[in-house]
């Protein structure tokens, strides 16, 4: 059984670095695009060079954000954009298109309290058990701006092959039907 589980754990390692390997030759992919027509042909002198420079960064010594792998647009039944979910490799961030409060029901009660801590308890067990890598265990990070507005839900953990898109299904449809519902209050 012990055989098995880490035959298991390994398998869903490969598809997780697969699923990066996807990402890079995604991100390769628009760079290269992108590249004046001189550039486009590699070659070995400007790569170190590039190795050597540092990074461009934002006034706040960020490096520029990578573009997401997908982005899905939430809309309620009228159509209106109730916000934005961001797929990238390593993480999904949310964005409400609307003036959010946590405060605002069911946004604890439910989208946290209900999915995503259920979410961490059920990783939590799988951890200890032995059958999930902790690096994979479900988090989430609520980004406030000025006067506790929620500007962006940012969700780690979901690199599980099995469980990510059952997943991102339910955590799509629960933020979306939250979205709605504090809408309406």
């Amino acid at each position: 059984m012990c055989e098995q589980t880490l035959a298991d754990f390994l398998r869903a390692k490969i598809a997780e670095l697969e699923k990066a390997i996807e990402a890079h030759k995604y991100y390769l992919e628009i760079l290269e695009r992108n590249a004046p027509a001189e550039t486009a042909k590699p070659t070995h002198a400007p790569m170190q060079a590039l190795l050597k420079e540092p990074a461009v960064l934002d006034e706040q010594n960020r490096a520029p954000p990578e573009p997401p792998v997908q982005e899905i647009k939430l809309q309620d039944k009228v159509g209106r954009i109730l916000g934005t979910v961001k797929i990238f490799p390593d993480r999904v961030e949310i964005e409400p298109s609307f003036t959010a409060r946590k405060s605002r029901p069911p946004f604890q009660t439910f989208l946290v309290e209900k999915i995503f801590w259920g979410m961490r308890r059920k990783d939590e067990k799988a951890r200890d058990a032995g059958t999930l890598d902790p690096s994979q265990v479900f988090d989430w990070e609520l980004v406030e701006g000025d006067g506790g507005v929620l500007r962006r839900i940012i969700l780690r953990g979901l690199n599980d092959p099995p469980a990510r898109e059952r997943r991102l299904r339910e955590i799509i449809s629960a933020t979306k039907w939250t979205f709605e519902k504090m809408q309406g209050n």
